[in-house]
């Protein structure tokens, strides 16, 4: 089949210009399979038009994109009942099949192959850097015979779809890269929380929610108690794992909804969007009570580890922006230092 599918189509250039476009314009992996067997589909009258990827060891392959569906998750098939698929594979040229029921090695599924009306088979492989990926499957019925222009139109596609594939694997690569940057970036990995520069954007756009839709919004700020006593006493690294256990009991209590921040040293924030005034300080007494009740081992036989906490929520009279909350927070975190630790505070304003 190589003769026939070394030039191009030699009578319109535009389908494959206007394939070409699309291909490259799909930025995700998936996109350009599907877009692959779906502009064949709508271009020629088959019964299937598929692409399956092979393992390493060419013993499975994996249907990964067929025209009538929109999902193929990823369906095993044994190769050694895909002759076809092989000889593609190791030749990396395309097999043509005219006539499926007459071709040897399909004999067990013949009755099978008349049930659905088949007639002929082509296989062209996907070859991207050398590499063969897999294979561009076409089932073509009884009904007609496909002709030598459409097995040359179908093979550019999957040249085109082989280097689009390659593309897109790169591109998502970069977008892997960028999100885990965005991470680093965002991320206190001491207790594998929110930092205080994420946390600082977070806060303006909760707040401003909350103006806009008219919502509560709660903050707690909190602090380790007698922490620096904790590294002291036990030396900072077994002080740094008491911050990481507290941060890890506080994310097992708050909601999924909420949004937890190291804001420094032994302190914590979060926010609680669509929170009163009581539902902030419900929630933050049973953070204090999980810290407070939780076995830290030797570290904690002479002393528990307590929290204090300061409640404040929006709307309050005093609280007109987001950098009001906070300090209210503080304020009320202040009190309950003030009144001897291991305890919640709410702020409420005395103007």
């Amino acid at each position: 089949m190589s003769d026939l599918i070394n030039v191009p189509p030699s009578d319109d250039w535009q389908p494959l210009l206007d394939i070409a476009n699309h291909l490259f314009s799909a930025r995700r992996f998936n996109d350009v399979l599907y877009q692959v067997v779906r502009e064949i589909a709508a271009r020629m009258e088959i019964l299937r038009c598929s692409i399956v990827f092979v393992d390493e060891r060419r013993e499975t392959a994996y249907v990964v994109a067929t025209h009538e569906a929109s999902e193929a998750n990823r369906i095993p098939l044994d190769l050694k009942k895909y002759p076809e698929f092989v000889q593609a594979i190791e030749t990396k040229e395309t097999v043509f099949i005219p006539n499926a029921l007459q071709y040897p090695p399909l004999a067990p599924f013949r009755e099978e192959l008349q049930a659905i009306s088949l007639r002929s088979i082509v296989v062209h492989p996907l070859i991207q850097d050398e590499k063969v990926l897999g294979n561009l499957i076409l089932r073509i019925s009884s009904a007609r015979f496909i002709t030598p222009q459409e097995i040359q139109f179908s093979a550019w596609i999957g040249r085109l779809a082989g280097s689009a594939i390659r593309n897109a694997h790169y591109y998502e690569m970069l977008i892997e890269e960028r999100n885990h940057l965005e991470r680093l970036a965002t991320i206190d990995f001491l207790t594998d929380t929110f930092n205080h520069r994420y946390f600082s954007t977070r806060l303006e756009e909760e707040f401003n929610r909350a103006i806009r839709y008219n919502l509560s919004l709660a903050c707690i700020l909190l602090d380790v108690d007698d922490f620096k006593w904790i590294n002291d006493t036990y030396g900072h690294r077994n002080g740094d794992m008491i911050l990481r256990e507290v941060a890890s009991m506080i994310k097992g209590t708050i909601r999924k909804t909420d949004f937890l921040a190291r804001y420094g040293g032994e302190e914590f924030v979060i926010l609680l969007p669509q929170t009163d005034l009581g539902g902030g300080y419900q929630e933050g007494e049973r953070i204090r009570r999980a810290v407070r009740e939780h076995s830290y081992g030797d570290l904690t036989r002479a002393k528990r580890v307590t929290l204090s906490l300061g409640v404040a929520t929006f709307p309050e009279k005093t609280i007109e922006t987001a950098d009001h909350l906070i300090r209210a927070a503080d304020r009320a975190l202040y009190q309950a230092k003030r009144l001897g630790k291991d305890r919640t505070e709410r702020f409420v304003s005395t103007d």
